[in-house]
């Protein structure tokens, strides 16, 4: 199993939307988010029993994808450096939002069932 992992660019921004939407669609996912700020890292926050609500919106390079209950994946590829990973092993996905501060906020969504 290999980790496919992708530069998100103004290019290839509705591709992989909906790539993420296509693993996520009809299945239940837990997400767990943190920021990583030089080298302290805060304690992640979680959500589990997270289902897609809808499709994607994509505006000028701005991602949302909308979840229920009341959450959204987002990014932003004019403000920020964008990677996502699509890992077959273990069902998950990680999105790594770069600013230009120097943060990182990481997004690790795991498909629960």
């Amino acid at each position: 199993m290999t980790d496919e992992i992708v530069k998100v660019t103004m290019e290839n921004c509705e591709a992989v939307a909906q790539k993420v939407v296509d693993c996520l669609v009809g299945t239940v996912f837990g997400m767990a988010s943190f920021c990583q700020v030089s080298d302290m890292k805060n304690a992640p926050k979680s959500l589990n029993r997270l289902v897609l609500s809808g499709g994607y919106r994509i505006v000028d390079g701005s991602v949302r994808i909308k979840l229920h209950p009341r959450r959204q994946i987002f990014w932003d590829v004019r403000d920020e450096q964008v990677t996502v990973t699509f890992s077959e092993g273990d069902d998950s996905i990680i999105i790594e939002r770069k600013f230009a501060d120097g943060r990182i906020l990481y997004r690790v969504i795991m498909v629960l069932c």
